[in-house]
């Protein structure tokens, strides 16, 4: 008697999910894997699908269930050459645009000024300095409102998306072709107005993976200039960010596998290339699409943010001589001014339509050091505060934000409010572990009733120029470690070895 074969369909309903539950579950969830550009299980295993090819329902029954039940973890991909090359070419980028802008300024005029005014409403007193120079300033106004972004209370992001709008619509000016090719005449192999305009068509995702053909091609626009100091050791593993690596995978999906997504795990471990802290930018499309979609982005303050980049040559931080083991300190200045843009990039994700549920930036140290970060950043705000007041009530001169600013705490306009949102849970960010307070303004200001400017300046500079002594600071030499290329045959490998440390 021939015993007929159980099938999984014989089962009720209710069961076989709760079957399908226990299967598609992975422990740790699912790993970006960049050498195949799919995901595989923590252990780097392939993913079981055999019960979904069983048949036809039982595949329509398990469709999404493994996306909604598993995390999805993606990590720095190493791609050295490729990353070296990618970044010196947004450098050069920047820096001839850069210097086509402020040498062509004067071929703005104000119907443009104020067609760019209408696009981006926060940036009209520096579109007015860039027309409209105060004559006691001339070309340091100029070059202020060029190169930087923290006078005009906007994110980097932001300033360089206002620079390349300027430069569109100047560009249909033809008296710009002369002044454009006037500015560029010495720099190098960008001589030719043609040239120039293909520079302008030159639109790279600062959040992409691109290829080694793809830099190649934009490096045929736009050759690395030799001048600009970015070096790199050949032992130096460099990095695209785990940001951009969720976004190339998730492009590459169709919008109902995205739409059965929950949660995803941004581990920024490394330092990475092309401005990582505005990549969060590249998500915002996703979660607008799919709104139970959590992205996390866990960032290494250690490991991603203060070591300086290019890794071997530069510590980061001081330590001991020798560079041998445990280092003990960082700058009160290096440690704000390198979380800073991290925090105007986030600043500025609601405006672009970042749900506010959807996304969260964590910034992950031992518990002390996530505690003192957070403090420093707060006394950084406390300080901005008092000199806005102090020179509000009479006490200082008043403070000129946009162009050589005498006060050094005022790092940009927003500062203090963005660090106060963070203190007060209404904002992307957080610190791991730490909890922050609202500064007492009016004690400072009452210690400082009788200070000069100078003194002003003085107390500021010595508080920002103290060593902030960390307990359990990482080994610099393990940091430099952690960036040495292990396959030294083939550089851009993209080996993956991160994911063995879940």
């Amino acid at each position: 008697m021939t015993v007929p074969r159980a099938h999984i369909l014989g089962i009720p309903r209710e069961l076989r999910d709760m079957i399908y539950l226990f299967y598609v579950q992975e422990p740790g969830g699912y790993v970006y894997s960049p050498e195949s550009g799919k995901l595989r299980a923590v252990n780097r295993k392939l993913i079981d699908t055999a019960l979904a090819l069983s048949c036809r329902q039982v595949s329509e029954e398990l469709r999404g269930l493994a996306l909604q039940k598993n995390n999805i973890t993606f990590y720095p991909v190493r791609s050295s050459r490729t990353a070296f090359l990618f970044e010196r070419v947004l450098a050069n980028l920047r820096y001839l645009k850069e210097i086509v802008l402020n040498v062509a300024s004067h071929e703005i005029n104000p119907h443009l000024r104020e067609r760019v005014a209408q696009e981006f409403p926060q940036a009209r007193v520096m579109l007015s300095m860039i027309t409209d120079p105060a004559p006691a300033y001339g070309e340091r106004i100029l070059d202020a409102v060029v190169s930087s972004s923290r006078p005009w209370g906007l994110a980097p992001s932001q300033h360089r998306a206002i620079s390349d709008r300027l430069l569109e619509l100047a560009s249909c000016n033809p008296a710009f072709d002369d002044a454009a090719a006037y500015a560029l005449q010495y720099q190098g192999d960008i001589r030719s107005l043609t040239t120039f305009r293909s520079l302008l068509s030159l639109q790279p995702i600062l959040w992409s993976l691109p290829t080694r053909q793809d830099v190649d091609e934009m490096a045929k626009i736009c050759p690395p200039c030799e001048a600009l100091p970015i070096a790199c050791d050949p032992r130096t593993n460099i990095y695209f960010s785990a940001s951009a690596a969720a976004h190339k995978f998730l492009t590459a999906l169709s919008e109902p596998t995205r739409m059965s997504m929950r949660q995803i795990r941004l581990c920024e471990t490394r330092r990475s290339v092309a401005y990582p802290e505005c990549h969060a930018l590249g998500l915002v499309r996703f979660c607008v699409e799919n709104t139970r979609l959590r992205i996390t982005r866990e960032v290494d303050m250690f490991r991603s943010v203060f070591p300086i980049y290019g890794g071997i040559k530069n510590s980061g931080w001081d330590d001991v001589p020798y560079l041998q083991g445990i280092a003990s300190h960082l700058h009160h200045s290096e440690v704000t001014g390198r979380i800073v843009p991290w925090l105007e990039e986030a600043s500025i994700l609601t405006s672009a339509g970042m749900p506010i549920d959807s996304y969260s930036l964590v910034f992950l140290a031992p518990p002390f050091e996530c505690q003192q970060v957070l403090d420093l950043l707060a006394e950084a705000a406390k300080w901005q505060d008092a000199v806005a007041e102090a020179s509000q009530r009479g006490r200082i001169a008043p403070v000129q934000p946009l162009w050589e600013n005498p006060w050094p705490c005022c790092r940009t306009v927003n500062f203090a409010r963005i660090v106060e949102s963070v203190i007060n849970k209404r904002s992307f960010v957080r610190f791991e572990g730490a909890t922050g307070v609202i500064w007492n303004m009016e004690a400072l200001l009452e210690q400082a009733y009788n200070w000069s400017e100078l003194r002003w300046s003085q107390e500021y500079e010595s508080m920002q120029s103290q060593n902030v002594q960390f307990k359990e600071l990482p080994s610099w030499l393990d940091i430099q470690r952690e960036y040495l290329a292990q396959d030294m045959e083939n550089p851009d490998s993209d080996v993956f070895r991160e994911q063995n440390r879940i």
